[in-house]
């Protein structure tokens, strides 16, 4: 059997989601907390005291020693959601019906790391999206083969990418 066409992989849709950095206070009974300053206050029950004192001298500490040195930037957390077309015909022009595709392989790397790079194995032939979360910023680079009942893996699509930051 000959190997698929060549598949073309589309970035459809992003979703970003960042946690900043720095300390805040808790806000258990109605309590409120200063980081800069490492002080709480607090209002009502003992609850409220204790989330203020905690909060506060939490978030003073992580605040005062990020603040002065090296920063670590925030998480990032992003999913893409990567969509093709199945092939419907092989290299050589003959037929190729789905159920006679087992699956997908996608390849992704971020910036110029393409040897360390990661693959997700997609099943079914008639599946033709997946989502893939992102941790890092970069730049990311995504292609995408069809593997065949017989175990045949089509050459690679073009790559696409995705810059995030």
């Amino acid at each position: 059997m000959k190997l698929m066409k060549q598949l073309t992989i589309v970035l459809l849709a992003a979703s970003v989601v960042a946690c900043g950095g720095g300390g805040g206070g808790g806000d258990s009974g109605g309590s409120t907390a200063t980081p800069s300053s490492g002080a709480g206050s607090g209002s009502g029950s003992s609850g409220g005291s204790t989330g203020g004192s905690t909060g506060g001298s939490t978030g003073g500490s992580t605040g005062g020693s990020t603040g002065g040195g090296t920063t670590t930037p925030p998480p990032v957390s992003q999913t893409v959601t990567l969509s093709w077309t199945a092939p419907s015909t092989r290299e050589d022009g003959s037929a190729l019906s789905l159920s006679q595709l087992s699956g997908y392989r996608i390849y992704y790397y971020r910036d110029n790391s393409q040897s360390n790079g990661s693959t997700v194995s997609v099943t079914g032939g008639s599946t033709q999206s997946r989502q893939i979360t992102l941790t890092s910023t970069g730049t990311y680079y995504f292609a995408i083969a069809a593997v065949d009942s017989d175990g045949l893996v089509s050459n690679l699509s073009n790559y696409v990418s995705l810059a995030v930051n």
